[in-house]
C-alpha cells in the first residue's frame, strides 16, 4: 500500500499556478461518505490549500467546495463508472482489472479533457463549473503538487 504523502494526486493549477482543485484518486471499489471526508480531512491539514476537492474512485466521484467543513461529507455525488466508461473502453479493460498508477493516468486523461472542453455535457464537469466558473480557463491538470 501506497504511504499517504501531503500532496494530493492531481492538482488542477490556475494560470498563475495556485491551485484551483485537489484531486485524489483511489483506486478502490465503494467509499462510505464518512470515509470520504475522513480522506479529504487528512489532505486538506496536510496540504494547507483551500480548493474545491475531488475525489475519484473506481465507483464514485465525490466532491466538495473549498468553503465545506473539513469533516464534511461530499456535497455532490456521481457515478464514476458512468463518467468513465469511455476511458476504460478506451483502454480494453474493466475497471477492477487497471493497475492503480493506470487508473491516477485515465483520470488525469479524463480531467484534461474536462479542461479542454471536450466533456460539456459531464455532470461532474458542470458542477465543477458551478463551483468556481473560472477553473477551467487558463487552467491545467498537473500531477499532485498544490503548494
Amino acid at each position: 500500500m501506497r504511504t499517504q504523502t501531503a500532496q494530493t494526486d492531481l492538482v488542477v493549477h490556475d494560470a498563475a499556478q495556485r491551485p484551483r482543485l485537489l484531486v485524489e484518486v483511489k483506486r478502490r471499489g465503494t467509499v462510505s461518505p464518512a470515509e470520504a471526508a475522513s480522506l479529504r480531512a487528512f489532505y486538506l491539514d496536510r496540504v494547507g490549500v483551500r480548493a474545491p476537492f475531488l475525489l475519484v474512485t473506481l465507483a464514485a466521484i465525490s466532491l466538495w467546495p473549498a468553503s465545506a467543513p473539513a469533516d464534511a461529507e461530499p456535497e455532490f455525488a456521481f457515478d464514476a463508472r458512468e463518467e468513465l466508461a469511455p476511458y476504460f473502453a478506451g483502454l480494453g479493460a474493466a475497471p477492477h482489472e487497471i493497475e492503480p498508477g493506470a487508473f491516477e493516468m485515465l483520470v488525469f486523461s479524463w480531467l484534461s479533457d474536462l479542461a479542454e472542453g471536450k466533456l460539456s455535457q459531464s455532470p461532474v464537469g458542470q458542477a465543477l463549473t458551478r463551483l468556481d466558473r473560472d477553473l477551467w480557463r487558463e487552467g491545467q491538470v498537473d500531477w499532485g503538487d498544490a503548494a
